[in-house]
């Protein structure tokens, strides 16, 4: 049903650089898996994962038919199709048949399009449910051997901008970067041009989170007791491990989202902060919750000000020297946006100072030298050499640190339980730039740019660009060879990269 949906409400659609990962990874587990399951955080684009996927597999097996049905969040069936072979249909014949319930053994491989009833019938045939996290389902098939759960990503910024390109949509750097501190790496609120739709998703955030009234409450997120519908997935994103797509962790679903629920457990985070982190410690799918929860009482703890022991990761000596902070207004900065639910709803709030600069949580700058804070609970904690740089350069302090490296301090606040295990960390940048003189960087290929996956990547050889140099060429001389709306975001991500880096002579 949803190819035909899909096709007449949108002119355009988007084809993530995952799709053909993830389909790789479905053909894949298709061999060795009876059933599977695609799932993900609400909103990101499931349901075109799915009729991408259906094209995509007729196209490479024409000879066989295909069923695809649709169901309802309550895992009623709206609609059945079994479509024939692409080599059987005739130009005067349908191409599917409908039926009112799903056949037996009707081809190989079965398509469904949100939660089903149950797997279907005959130890033949495969199933693959394209559905949102349907607590019912995921607990029926967790039982099931031949079953298994794939997780989809979320959005990240870049990947956004580089769609909000490619479909011509009219949103500002600023509008895209509002709605993603608001609505997270989803594209259903983010990626609309219908005012009415936004605020339709603000409101519907604002239902879940004044369901949000203890720490209790927060608990029963994670356990999945709450309605995941109208609460846990308006409040809470999955979070997908790029090694183990069956691997995920829930995390608020944004910075706003994050800091409103903060305000709204303020008053109970002083009485039971202990109580829930412990609780937190020991369940894996909240230890991100966790490390949020650490990094606002952080926050907190620096604002007031005060005399800190701080040790150093690079020297030998176990001796910790004092970090005074002083409790002045403005002393200790902290990217964190300070709105009420009421002001975001009404579209009234600004953006947090320096917003796409958050590669550290705070910051701290004197005559003496500037501390960058990074707060983590975790014992491996990279950290990005371009958004440092980047920062160097907001706070106008790149030549003196260029100068004078001490006069710049990465500190990391953790637990006080992990002080003594917490090594020093890994500082990376894009590993297109590692080890790499500027020469080498300009005759790599293009597909090593962040943005640019397989489809982009055989779309530009068709047109004869194959290495970095030549998108950069091609998209400065603004000439046909090169689709510039849909590079136009990776190009200037790209160049901003490597500015930053030969400023600070990190490539030759």
């Amino acid at each position: 049903a949803v190819m035909e949906e899909q096709q007449v409400r949108w002119k355009k659609i988007y084809v993530r650089d995952c799709y053909p990962d993830y389909y790789d990874k479905v053909i894949e587990k298709l061999e060795k898996k009876r059933l599977i399951t695609v799932t993900g955080t609400p909103g990101i684009g499931k349901s075109l994962f799915y009729l991408y996927f259906f094209v995509k597999y007729r196209q490479e097996n024409p000879d066989e038919r295909l069923l695809t049905a649709s169901y309802t969040k309550e895992r009623k069936l709206k609609e059945c199709k079994v479509w024939k072979s692409v080599n059987e249909a005739g130009a005067e014949d349908p191409l599917f048949q409908k039926y009112d319930k799903i056949p037996e053994d009707a081809c190989p491989l079965y398509l469904y399009d949100g939660p089903p009833e149950m797997e279907p019938k005959g130890c033949s045939t495969r199933m693959l449910a394209f559905s949102c996290p349907n607590a019912i389902w995921l607990g029926i098939t967790s039982k099931y051997e031949d079953h298994v759960t794939v997780y989809m990503p979320n959005w990240d910024p870049l990947e956004l901008r580089l769609a909000t390109d490619a479909l011509h949509l009219k949103l500002d750097e600023q509008e895209l970067a509002k709605r993603i501190s608001l609505f997270g790496g989803t594209a259903r609120y983010t990626l609309t041009s219908d005012a009415d739709f936004i605020r339709t998703g603000k409101k519907a955030l604002s239902t879940a989170l004044v369901q949000i009234e203890t720490v209790e409450h927060v608990r029963r997120c994670f356990e999945g007791t709450m309605d995941l519908d109208q609460v846990v997935h308006r409040l809470l994103h999955y979070c997908v491990d790029e090694n183990d797509w069956m691997e995920t962790k829930l995390k608020p679903a944004s910075k706003i989202v994050a800091s409103m629920l903060h305000e709204r457990l303020s008053k109970k985070l002083d009485t039971e902060r202990q109580m829930l982190m412990r609780w937190l410690d020991g369940a894996g799918k909240a230890s991100t919750f966790a490390a949020w929860l650490f990094e606002n009482y952080a926050h907190e703890t620096f604002l007031k000000g005060g005399s800190f022991p701080m040790k150093s990761l690079t020297e030998k000596s176990e001796a910790s020297v004092a970090l005074e902070i002083d409790a002045t207004p403005g002393h200790y900065k902290r990217f964190k946006l300070e709105a009420t639910l009421d002001e975001v709803l009404l579209d009234t709030y600004k953006m947090p100072e320096a917003s796409n600069l958050q590669s550290v949580d705070s910051y701290m700058l004197a005559e003496s030298g500037l501390c960058m804070f990074q707060m983590t609970t975790s014992f491996d904690h990279e950290e990005d050499l371009e958004g440092i740089l980047k920062l160097l350069k907001f706070l106008s302090v790149f030549d003196k640190v260029k100068a004078d490296p001490s006069f710049a301090k990465l500190i990391f606040v953790v637990p006080s339980k992990m002080k003594d295990k917490f090594k020093k960390q890994k500082i990376s940048k894009d590993p297109i730039f590692d080890n790499k003189s500027h020469e080498q960087v300009m005759d790599s290929d293009c597909i090593e740019m962040k943005g640019i996956g397989r489809d982009k990547k055989r779309k530009l050889s068709d047109r004869g660009i194959r290495s970095v140099k030549d998108v950069l060429d091609a998209y400065e001389a603004g000439n046909d060879k090169t689709p510039s709306r849909s590079i136009k975001s990776v190009v200037k991500a790209f160049k901003e990269k490597l500015s930053a880096l030969r400023d600070a002579d990190c490539v030759g």
